[in-house]
């Protein structure tokens, strides 16, 4: 991408809300305007300052007054936002669960009209800021993968340039009206256990088309909520992780899912920060804690 094809870039960022009122604010573009400098398009010198003096700044949107004065003819830079923390995000799923709707409705607020079966990786990199700490996403689109890699050499021969091993967060993702769907993140998320240390790394399960579950018809949903009832416990108390129900058509909790999973890396992190990562630390940690009766 040239300095033209960012400038004429439409910034998105948009600012949702959690059932109890908490700010995410999800920004997936930046628009660079004008300098004020020179009047020339931004995009090559960094955030705020255009490609040749590199020192102008977006025209402020009102005459307010309240600029502060220029300095040889331009504006101070503005001050450099938060340092953020990469989080890397592996969607995980069968086919036509929702999974890139989901993406969709979080990163850029709009539902697709047509369904499209993903075919090849596709990244997502937003930027999110929630409880006045800001995250930068990586979120891999992926096709629906047969078996999660037991090794990097499996990884390579099938799945390569996926990044699976190398997430530090995964989402499951299910259909709410569809059981068989569920089974397959199940098998899934154990053979993602089996394969690699999960200590520093989050998940949540996501139950997708809670809109389609609310709308069968007594007998069918009958049957489809007597198949669901254990699943959240199961996925609650067994495999002690976040379980969230969204509806991507409907723009419901998915903002909260996502929240969920940014709490998980968070509480993974801090666990495997405070605990010991091998035995022989183990032991240490309990000849050192020994008291000793004289």
């Amino acid at each position: 991408m040239g300095a033209g094809d960012l400038a004429n870039e439409t910034a998105t960022c948009h600012l949702q809300y959690l059932d109890n009122r908490i700010p995410v604010v999800v920004v997936s573009g930046w628009d660079p305007g004008p300098c004020e400098g020179c009047g020339g398009q931004q995009g090559g010198g960094g955030a705020g300052t255009c490609n040749c003096c590199q020192g102008g700044r977006r025209a402020p949107s009102s005459s307010s007054g309240d600029a502060p004065p220029p300095l040889n003819g331009h504006l101070p830079p503005p001050p450099p936002p938060p340092p953020s923390q990469l989080i890397k995000v592996v969607m995980l799923g069968a086919a036509g669960v929702g999974k890139t709707s989901i993406i969709q409705q979080f990163v850029y607020n709009e539902f697709p009209s047509q369904y499209q079966p993903t075919t090849a990786r596709n990244n997502h990199w937003p930027s999110v800021l929630v409880n006045d700490r800001a995250y930068q996403l990586c979120i891999a689109d992926l096709p629906p993968i047969r078996a999660f890699p037991q090794d990097s050499f499996s990884e390579w021969a099938d799945y390569r340039s996926y990044g699976l091993r190398s997430a530090m967060a995964y989402v499951f993702v299910f259909d709410l009206t569809c059981y068989d769907s569920f089974t397959h993140i199940k098998a899934l998320r154990d053979q993602v256990y089996d394969s690699r240390d999960m200590r520093e790394v989050g998940v949540v399960v996501v139950g997708n088309k809670r809109d389609k579950l609310e709308a069968t018809q007594n007998r069918e949903k009958r049957e489809l909520m007597r198949e669901m009832r254990e699943v959240p416990a199961v996925v609650r108390k067994q495999w002690k992780a976040a379980y969230v129900e969204v509806s991507a058509k409907c723009n419901w909790h998915v903002v909260a899912a996502f929240r969920e999973l940014l709490l998980a890396v968070e509480e993974a992190q801090s666990h495997t920060h405070a605990r010991p990562h091998n035995l022989q630390e183990l032991h240490q940690a309990i000849e050192h804690s020994r008291c000793t009766i004289l």
